[in-house]
């Protein structure tokens, strides 16, 4: 193989592995823009892949229940965070308080909560950064 062809085998591999690269980081991109998930915004949706209703929150410091934000059912199907701090979903316990169930980590998102093995959640409470529901009585 003379070097033309040596130059040219390189940036085939180059480029295919920048083209690589790029695959796998589009998703990332597009998803933190799916669905008009601001900057500084954690969004929650009823539906997979960044569809239906949304609910957005903006604080790093505070909790909601998803029922009292739209005022009917609201099943937690797929999220975008893009806040500077995680978000955790609570479910009820039967007799009383509160069970952390999942993790929104900081600059992450999930197209379809289910398919990763951590199911829906229906009329819970989201908290960001170190907020506690124990701390928000009537939720």
């Amino acid at each position: 193989m003379n070097w033309k062809h040596r130059s040219l085998a390189a940036l085939s591999t180059v480029a295919l592995a920048a083209g690589g690269a790029l695959a796998v980081a589009g998703p990332a991109s597009a998803a933190a823009g799916t669905g008009n998930c601001g900057a500084a915004h954690l969004c929650v949706y009823n539906s997979t892949n960044f569809l239906g209703e949304k609910i957005t929150a903006s604080s790093t410091n505070s909790c909601f229940r998803t029922y009292t934000v739209v005022g009917h059912d609201f099943l937690t199907m797929s999220y975008v965070n893009n806040l500077s701090v995680d978000a955790y979903i609570y479910t009820d316990l039967p007799g009383g308080g509160f069970e952390k169930a999942r993790t929104l980590v900081s600059g992450g998102f999930s197209s379809d909560i289910n398919a990763t093995g951590g199911g829906y959640y229906l009329n819970v409470v989201i908290c960001e950064g170190s907020a506690n529901p124990a701390n928000y009585p009537g939720l």
